[in-house]
């Protein structure tokens, strides 16, 4: 098995699994870090430090294929051969 073939399963269980937690209600709201990352500085008195998860969640429901609400989108589904899915 090649890295190329092993990266597109794990972005298939990725997939599968966003797929099956919106079917059961979830939503991306639901995504979340424990306060100890979004709410604490990670190096004390550097605000910076701080995870701004309303700027990445973005960012990585893009590079995942999902849309700003992050579901999978058409395109992703069929890339991944998961159709027969939804």
């Amino acid at each position: 098995m090649d890295f190329g073939r092993f990266s597109r399963m794990g972005e298939r269980g990725f997939t599968l699994e966003r797929l099956f937690n919106t079917r059961e209600g979830f939503s991306a709201k639901d995504d979340t870090l424990p306060k100890r990352f979004t709410d604490e500085e990670q190096i004390p008195g550097n605000a910076k430090t701080k995870v701004p998860l309303g700027k990445i969640l973005p960012a990585y429901y893009k590079l995942r294929g999902w849309d700003a609400n992050g579901i999978p989108t058409p395109r992703t589904i069929r890339k991944l051969d998961l159709k027969d899915l939804i």
